[in-house]
């Protein structure tokens, strides 16, 4: 598993340690952060649009172009979709490399840069490919929040907010109180400092996904249909807390937990307002089992989880019945 350090970055001599490396990064930030780039840094543009099979190829041919060997490590400087299609490229690359993940966003520093996820997004179903590999390191340097904007910051909170909901009751009653009063940053650089450190918990005891891990999916299997659905025109954070809320619907969580993300999602994105044409379908989730049913985490109470078997058309009944009372 990874190992995490708390460190500030001022030049590229603060986290490049290897003498063969290759050094992808967000082009967004080559402006912002330019002192701590190397010059032949390989910069892509960030977002959905960097998790396809053409920019997964892209970097591998700029890869091999570099003529790199199974002794280079490369080193990953950005936010989710960045770590996700260069670690991707990393561990197919010569049967993998070494990589380092520098993440840059709330989001990527309180949940995809941690645990060894990384893929890309096939035929409109998301991180339909991909594999388990863990970074060596994850370097964590919380001053790049001072450049993100609200619309970051708000999909950093939605994971780390998530991640106390399911094991952490009182903190998640704290954050969502400090966010209230308006103390954004400060409820950031709290869940910069728990939220690495307790998925890292979590995730080394279960690294392929097969057990307690699944419960970090809390507000994915609806939030990813809901991104899809909406051709990614809406953010990887909004539709997780939409999906937190609706999956509290579904008839294992209290009145408590639904109340708590619908009043989450208004605070942080607006009147809650779920639309869309057409029914619910999660027959292409990836975590669908082949009987038709799907291991759903729930959080039951703010602070308690726990995993269900449920079955998928039933979820989709239910969650269109609810829609339809509002």
């Amino acid at each position: 598993m990874e190992q995490i350090v708390f460190i500030k970055i001022a030049s590229p001599s603060d986290y490049l340690y290897s003498t063969e490396y290759f050094v992808i990064a967000d082009a967004g930030l080559r402006n912002l952060y330019s002192d701590i780039f190397p010059e032949d840094t390989f910069f892509i543009d960030a977002g959905e649009s960097a998790k396809t099979k053409e920019m997964l190829f892209y970097i591998l041919e700029e890869m091999n172009r570099r003529n790199l060997t199974r002794d280079a490590c490369m080193y990953i400087i950005g936010g989710g979709t960045i770590s996700d299609v260069g670690a991707f490229a990393a561990g197919i690359y010569k049967r993998g490399i070494k990589h380092v993940i520098i993440p840059t966003t709330l989001l990527a520093m309180t949940d995809a840069a941690i645990g060894g996820k990384c893929g890309i997004n096939f035929h409109g179903l998301k991180n339909n490919i991909g594999i388990f590999k863990a970074a060596e390191v994850v370097i964590i340097d919380e001053n790049f929040i001072k450049t993100l904007d609200k619309m970051n910051l708000n999909d950093g909170l939605v994971e780390g907010i998530k991640l106390a909901a399911l094991f952490d009751g009182k903190l998640a009653e704290e954050m969502f109180k400090k966010l209230k009063y308006g103390e954004t940053i400060k409820v950031a650089r709290n869940l910069i400092n728990y939220a690495p450190l307790k998925k890292h918990e979590i995730t080394k005891s279960d690294f392929e996904d097969h057990f307690n891990r699944q419960l970090l999916n809390a507000g994915h299997t609806v939030g990813h249909f809901i991104e899809s659905k909406m051709n990614y025109n809406i953010t990887h954070g909004e539709a997780v807390a939409i999906g937190l809320y609706l999956e509290s619907l579904i008839g294992y969580s209290s009145k408590e937990v639904s109340k708590y993300f619908k009043d989450f999602y208004e605070l942080l994105y607006g009147d809650l307002d779920i639309s869309f044409d057409g029914d619910f379908d999660f027959s292409g989730d990836k975590k669908i089992n082949n009987d038709g049913t799907v291991n759903l985490p729930v959080i039951t109470d703010i602070g308690k989880s726990k995993i269900v078997k449920a079955n998928i058309k039933c979820i989709e009944d239910i969650l269109k019945k609810s829609l339809a009372k509002k």
